[in-house]
């Protein structure tokens, strides 16, 4: 499957339902940094999203920041399951992160 296709039939898990119809190994946490909640464009947020389903469907591990009361803090690892309903991810070993505060998502 081609990348462009694979965007455009992914369930979105950073994008409302209605900004969507428009258009594992080991994890670590650690803190990077205090600041507000940064804002995302619609293009990295699919961006994102693409990554996460992409590290999640070949194992790769991934490098991820967050926000969490007021840090941002970043972790990696595989992909153990994404809860679209839910809006979580889970890392081996069991660690859980709300995908709404994914600031960054990298993989090598």
């Amino acid at each position: 499957m081609n990348g462009n296709k694979a965007k455009e039939t992914m369930i979105s898990l950073f994008l409302s339902e209605a900004q969507m119809k428009v258009r594992k190994k080991t994890s670590k946490r650690k803190f990077v940094k205090k600041s507000a909640f940064p804002i995302l464009s619609e293009e990295k947020k699919l961006e994102m999203d693409f990554t996460l389903f992409d590290c999640y469907s070949q194992n790769k591990v991934v490098f991820i920041s967050y926000y969490l009361d007021g840090d941002i803090y970043s972790c990696s690892g595989v992909i153990e399951n994404i809860d679209v309903l839910n809006k979580q991810l889970v890392l081996m070993p069991k660690k859980k992160l709300s995908i709404l505060n994914i600031v960054s998502v990298i993989t090598k």
